[in-house]
């Protein structure tokens, strides 16, 4: 398969998804998928291929205890070679033999992996120690080239000034590697621009307004307008018995809070399952949305609203967090809503089980979803919100989660000013807590974006809360966070730069169906993951 000056291989690429290449290959790997259409699509359908190899061994698992270990793989494994998925799947790409065989080795390995599950689970053979730990189950990050690793010399400044140098580095590659502010207008911004004739957007409108916005910050502005539904139509959409409970979630978001509220009421009532980014939804109608001013560009997440209201949000995390115990999100919600009524001792207990916790998730996938099938609804055709709601996916979950950093570091430092400095350190350490969090599990690169910058708001606390005492071992601790955070950075930024040239590269309308249903089902962070 050549394209250009590549010669990339289906090989090379199972290779890739394997993470098996060098460095210097992966690289080749991936400037060949930034420059060539056919490349990535052969990518993006291996990468099909194999999560449904994964889901074949997920399926031999979940039968496993009902009959013999050995022989259900095996049967399944016939099974699998056998199922109309994978005949489809072969009748698709005829001529591929050097990934037929890559795909029997996955195959084979696939049971070997579910065969030494299945034995350890039912203790047919046990490890004669303890095994390691297994690695956080967030997605593969592929090496970024030429990635600028920060290092400050050990001897070179002491204390303070180690921790000032790392602090200044840090600040001066935010600005210049993610530029986060010229993605992000407020909802003022984008609603005083004109609503699109949503049956007139085409698939081709919205991926040229993404190609702009890599250099031109207004296209953002202009894809979140045509993104957000007018009350009236809003309205609309909800109304009609037809559409599904999570259109009306979606659509719920263009409602003024109140009328969303009953409506969320109602969806979450239809659903099938509990849905905690609907429970989430529901929570946020409680919060006022004042437009940011001169005076007060940012505003913090629980500004404006009154006790009851505070409670009421209160009751709706009380049951959110049955539904997902799991999630420290909810932790950080419930302790900004208990600082802001004055329950220290409350707050700072939910924010130490936040500590203990891996997991901070807002939900952003589910929601793009959700918002796909309210723009459907409302009129415009299927391809072009399923790209749309790709583009955006998790930029209404960064403005929320970095809205929710200030109120808590606003909480800190009115502590701090009252003479409270261990109060203030709890919730800065906390908040540093959630960035990573945040971050560490994020399949959207607005989620990555978002608990990036949450540990650096929580680093600024720290660093001057550190200032005036003298704290060697956690001026040290905040160094070498701060200069992690960097390297997080320039990875992070590497592959902002790479989605960015995927969208340049240019596609034709399958190749975009293809791109757009990846970045909903796994996260746009998961297109140049080095394992699916």
């Amino acid at each position: 398969m050549r394209d250009r000056e590549y010669d990339i291989t289906l090989d090379a690429l199972a290779d890739s998804l394997e993470g098996k290449l060098s460095e210097a290959q992966a690289a080749e790997v991936r400037d060949a998928l930034a420059a060539s259409a056919e490349i990535r699509a052969d990518y993006l359908w291996l990468q099909g291929v194999a999560h449904d190899l994964e889901a074949i061994g997920a399926q031999v698992i979940k039968g496993a205890p009902e009959i013999d270990v050995v022989d259900a793989v095996l049967r399944a494994v016939d099974r699998a070679a056998a199922s109309e998925k994978t005949v489809h799947l072969e009748e698709r790409k005829p001529a591929r033999p050097s990934f037929a065989l890559w795909g029997a080795v996955a195959l084979a390995a696939a049971a070997v992996v579910v065969i030494m599950g299945l034995v350890f689970e039912f203790g047919i053979f046990g490890p004669s120690e303890p095994s390691a730990p297994v690695a956080s189950q967030g997605p593969a990050r592929p090496p970024v080239p030429d990635e600028r690793v920060a290092v400050i010399p050990p001897d070179e400044t002491p204390g303070s000034g180690r921790l000032d140098d790392a602090m200044e580095q840090l600040e001066r590659e935010l600005a210049e590697t993610l530029d986060t502010p010229s993605k992000h207008a407020d909802r003022g911004g984008f609603l005083a621009t004109a609503a699109p004739v949503l049956g007139n957007v085409t698939q081709d409108d919205v991926v040229a307004l993404r190609q702009a916005a890599v250099s031109d910050p207004d296209a953002w502005v202009r894809l979140k307008r045509m993104a957000t539904l007018d009350a009236a139509t809003a309205a609309e959409v909800v109304s009609n018995p037809e559409v599904s409970p999570d259109a009306i979630v979606g659509a719920a978001a263009s409602l003024p809070d109140e009328e969303a509220r009953q409506w969320l009421v109602t969806a979450v009532g239809r659903m099938d399952q509990q849905k905690p980014y609907a429970g989430l939804a529901l929570a946020t109608t409680y919060m006022a949305q004042p437009a940011p001013t001169a005076e007060q560009p940012a505003f913090a997440l629980f500004d404006g609203m009154t006790e009851s209201d505070l409670r009421a949000f209160l009751s709706e995390m009380a049951a959110l967090q049955e539904a997902d115990p799991e999630n420290a999100l909810l932790d950080a919600l419930r302790a900004g809503a208990l600082l802001r009524l004055g329950d220290t001792d409350g707050a700072l207990a939910a924010l130490a089980s936040l500590q203990g916790k891996d997991l901070a998730t807002a939900y952003g996938l589910d929601a793009a979803r959700s918002r796909q099938l309210a723009l459907a609804a409302a009129g415009m055709s299927e391809e072009s919100a399923r790209m749309l709601s790709a583009v955006l996916a998790g930029s209404d979950q960064y403005n929320m989660l970095c809205d929710l950093a200030r109120d808590l570091l606003q909480s800190g430092q009115a502590h701090e000013a009252q003479g409270d400095p261990d109060t203030a350190r709890q919730i800065y350490e906390a908040t540093q807590r959630l960035g990573e969090q945040v971050t560490g599990n994020a399949v959207l690169s607005e989620e990555s974006l978002a608990g990036i910058d949450i540990q650096r708001m929580a680093m600024e606390g720290l660093e001057a809360l550190y200032a005036g005492s003298d704290l060697a071992g956690e001026m040290e601790r905040l160094t070498t966070s701060a200069l992690a955070l960097v390297s997080q950075i320039n990875s992070l930024g590497g592959m902002l730069e790479s989605l960015d040239q995927l969208f340049l590269g240019g596609g034709d309308s399958s190749f975009w169906n293809q791109l757009s249903e990846q970045i909903l089902q796994f996260g746009d962070l998961s297109v140049f993951e080095s394992s699916p």
